[in-house]
């Protein structure tokens, strides 16, 4: 689901932050197609629908609204899939 979409190889690193690495330990969430943390579930999810819908021979068609990076998460995760059609206002 992550890869060729994601930036960082380990998609989604662990690093020690503060001076000389020695710092608390820090997931990041943002090496998505649209820097956002959504992009982790959103991707699987865009993954899944697809495998789920050409298996039933179905399509669906998802529809959202929102002002934030959900929108573009979500157009992200679900383009180019099989049987799968999105519309986000």
């Amino acid at each position: 689901s992550y890869v060729g979409t994601f930036r960082h190889e380990e998609v989604t690193p662990v690093i020690r932050t503060g001076p000389e690495g020695q710092g608390p330990l820090v997931l990041e969430l943002f090496h998505g197609p649209t820097f956002a943390f959504k992009d982790v579930a959103l991707q699987f999810l865009g993954n899944l629908f697809e495998h789920f819908i050409t298996k039933a021979g179905d399509s669906i068609t998802v529809v959202g609204a929102t002002s934030g990076d959900t929108g573009s998460s979500a157009i992200y995760g679900l383009r180019g899939k099989k049987g799968v059609e999105v519309f986000i206002l």
